[in-house]
């Protein structure tokens, strides 16, 4: 399948990169880019689009299981693209989060007695809801504490 990806997103698209296709019907499918163009297309000027703001380019995309399109030869989809990924990190709610009066954040790490301490943490990067961490105490497997709803 191939999807018109606006000349200002372009840097969302990547050769190889892993995407969720929102089909028609309300179905979902997973797919992988197989080729991002190189010549932006004008965007349609009757339609009022701005120069580069509607310009797009083609991207081309492989579905995981090809048979989750349909019979359908074309038709309107949204592609979501990962931004940015990051493996073998951890993350916490970013509720978790406590400013400190000294500066930065910090977390409360609930101990396996039920008493609490309080961990100085670095952030990362942010993404639905959570939020990378790193620091002395933060390990894999670590309960925090979080207000309660």
């Amino acid at each position: 399948m191939t999807v018109n990806l606006p000349v200002n997103k372009q840097t969302l698209a990547s050769k190889g990169a892993k995407v969720q296709v929102a089909l028609p019907g309300g179905k979902s499918a997973s797919g992988t880019i197989t080729q991002v163009g190189t010549v932006a297309k004008e965007g349609d000027q009757s339609q009022g689009s701005q120069g580069q703001e509607k310009a797009t380019i083609p991207v081309d995309i492989a579905l995981d299981q090809p048979k989750d399109a349909g019979t359908l030869d074309g038709a309107p989809v949204t592609v979501g693209f990962t931004g940015k990924e990051r493996k073998g990190v951890l993350t916490v709610p970013v509720n978790a989060l406590l400013a400190l009066a000294e500066g930065g954040y910090g977390v409360e790490a609930v101990e396996p007695d039920g008493g609490t301490r309080l961990l100085k943490v670095e952030l990362g990067m942010f993404a639905n809801g959570r939020v990378e961490v790193t620091g002395e105490g933060v390990t894999e497997g670590l309960k925090v504490g979080v207000p309660k709803a």
